[in-house]
């Protein structure tokens, strides 16, 4: 949808992809909502917290606008709604298991595999983005998605319709292509076809190029860690051959302590 709006000279149309592409500050601000929202700490988002964050948009997609549908709504009375459907039900959640909880199975798991402690352990440190994950992983639909999406997806599209006045809102899926949208916005069709991009193959070759970068940062680390943790050994080795063993052993333990520090 992000993209048939940007077609349609809707300029900056905001995105999950846009905290880590255009705009990576906005996350800290994204946490700051969240939390007001959730876990009562701060103040609510005013109008104004809105504009600062989403003013330069024409229009707004995706995770984590989605958590604060009802409050852009109220907040912007003269705002249309698309409310986008698949064929099923079934047919979404499976979509969204095999993409964005792909992801966060991997990088944020409940029970953590070895290789996946690895990574915590030597990969990049966590930012403003990871804390946005996991709240929403706390708070929001991800928490329980595996088991309760369905049932999310169907009371989310009710209470949408149910809320959002009639003229306001347009219900559609994107196989009927342009005509609805065109028709809802009251802008001319363009001569190409409807964008189909994101699908789950897409999503999944893009994450695994970003994975593959992760993970090289993660053998870098680890190089620098254990190379410092090779030498530490041999000191260890040649204090305990030549000097007192239990001298050598604690010098080696603080030697080893100190190159790891950071990671623990």
């Amino acid at each position: 949808m992000r993209q048939a709006l940007l077609d349609l000279d809707y300029s900056d149309v905001y995105h999950f992809a846009a905290i880590f592409n255009e705009n990576p500050h906005d996350a800290s601000l994204w946490n700051a909502a969240l939390l007001a929202k959730y876990e009562n700490l701060g103040s609510p988002f005013q109008k104004s917290d809105w504009d600062a964050l989403l003013g330069h948009c024409m229009a707004v997609t995706d995770t984590p606008c989605t958590v604060f549908w009802r409050e852009l709504v109220d907040l912007y009375p003269d705002a249309k709604v698309i409310l986008t459907l698949r064929d099923t039900p079934e047919q979404w959640h499976r979509s969204a298991i095999e993409t964005m909880m792909h992801v966060f199975d991997g990088v944020y798991p409940r029970h953590p595999t070895l290789l996946q402690r690895v990574f915590k352990l030597f990969g990049p440190p966590p930012t403003e983005v990871d804390r946005m994950h996991e709240l929403l992983l706390k708070h929001y639909m991800y928490k329980d998605l595996h088991t309760n999406g369905v049932q999310f997806y169907k009371e989310h599209a009710e209470e949408v319709q149910r809320v959002v006045p009639k003229e306001r809102l347009l219900v559609m899926n994107v196989k009927e292509g342009w005509d609805p949208l065109c028709r809802f916005l009251g802008v001319e069709k363009p001569g190409w076809e409807f964008p189909r991009v994101n699908d789950t193959g897409s999503f999944r070759r893009n994450w695994g190029v970003i994975e593959g970068w992760m993970w090289k940062g993660v053998m870098v680390n680890m190089g620098k860690t254990l190379g410092w943790a090779v030498g530490a050994a041999l000191v260890a080795w040649w204090l305990m051959t030549y000097a007192r063993g239990l001298v050598g052993m604690g010098v080696a333990g603080l030697t080893v302590w100190w190159c790891i520090r950071d990671r623990l």
